[in-house]
């Protein structure tokens, strides 16, 4: 209820504590300011409560504003008859308002946000991916409510439709952390693509994709990519639509027309930093299809001289297979028993790993 419904509750405890005061009203002492900043204390927990998803500074900016404009309502409102209960009240008067106009609403997704870094973290992944399906589970209907026909578009970040794709998302990117690829797939590939917030809708259908691909479905990866013009995609967001695009196209047997999109050496195609790993991986694989074996372990060479970040990227595109999986699995598993060896702490010669 407090995640769900921050205007319900605060309506609830501004009415609730207003009555019980109109009640005890002949028992207290005179009010003076006592109502306003009893209102106001409340204002300000309960408010750090409802919007604790929000970042450090921005809560206590909103919930402190608040507070103090409900003293000063609560005192205004305090001033004639029953002094106790409108001036108590009054001090909730800013907050309902408040949520009424929408503040906080953008909560959850930030609440998912840390929840899909808590996935990178395996002793905190269970507990990211139950809250994750939890928050999918509950806005799904509230969204199927609002759209019924999933052809609208989220109006702002904290709409229903939004939250529930970015949450299937996390949900997937959980679980294919867990290798369960398939569930990774059916978690976002039930999001209709237009309830997928405009910025990250090209990324989230470039994960389906990859995820399907990881699951054997090749085509269900290219239906995740049907439709994606690349002059409506945000410009960031092109570098990785191509890579998707090649990636598929190399499991579908057209090698040639994957390479003419990654090309064959780095920055040919004028890809920037944060997606030439999959480049790599994806040239790979079309080399390595075209017969050309060399190259295609160059490529990879390239990927694994990475350190950390190429050996994860290694591991990431094992379950993708294609033409370059063998060599993939073997560099993967001949990079990770050299980390282990790296990451011996005092072990002599013919001792056991540490």
């Amino acid at each position: 209820m407090v995640r769900q419904r921050p205007t319900l509750v605060s309506v609830l405890l501004a009415v609730g504590g207003a009555s019980a005061l109109l009640l005890l009203e002949e028992r207290l002492p005179p009010a003076g300011l006592a109502p306003a900043l009893l209102g106001g204390a409340l204002v300000l927990v309960t408010m750090l409560s409802l919007l604790r998803e929000l970042r450090r500074r921005d809560r206590l900016a909103i919930a402190g504003g608040a507070a103090v404009l409900g003293f000063f309502a609560g005192v205004s409102a305090g001033a004639g008859a029953h002094p106790w209960a409108l001036g108590y009240g009054g001090a909730w008067l800013p907050t309902i308002l408040l949520f009424v106009g929408g503040v906080g609403r953008e909560r959850l997704a930030f609440e998912l946000e840390r929840l899909e870094t808590a996935c990178d973290v395996p002793a905190k992944r269970a507990g990211a991916l139950a809250r994750a399906q939890q928050i999918r589970a509950e806005t799904g209907l509230r969204a199927r409510a609002l759209d019924p026909e999933g052809t609208g578009a989220p109006e702002h970040a904290g709409d229903p439709r939004a939250v529930h794709a970015y949450a299937a998302q996390v949900v997937g990117y959980a679980l294919s952390l867990e290798g369960r690829f398939a569930e990774a797939a059916a978690s976002l590939g039930e999001v209709p693509a237009r309830w997928m917030p405009g910025p990250m809708r090209v990324l989230m259908r470039c994960n389906l994709s990859f995820w399907r691909l990881c699951a054997g479905d090749v085509t269900g990866a290219q239906e995740a990519l049907d439709g994606l013009g690349e002059s409506d995609a945000p410009e960031a967001a092109r570098p990785a639509l191509r890579a998707a695009r090649a990636a598929v196209l190399v499991r579908s047997g057209e090698p040639a027309a994957a390479l003419d999109i990654v090309g064959k050496v780095d920055g040919e195609r004028g890809e920037p930093g944060w997606v030439r790993q999959r480049y790599r991986v994806t040239r790979a694989h079309a080399l390595a299809a075209l017969g050309d074996e060399e190259g295609a372990r160059a490529a990879l060479g390239q990927v694994a001289d990475e350190g950390d970040a190429g050996r994860e990227e290694l591991r990431r595109w094992v379950p993708a297979g294609g033409p370059a999986a063998g060599m993939i699995a073997e560099m993967a598993g001949r990079e990770n028993a050299a980390a282990r060896g790296a990451g011996r702490t005092g072990a002599g010669e013919g001792e056991g790993e540490v």
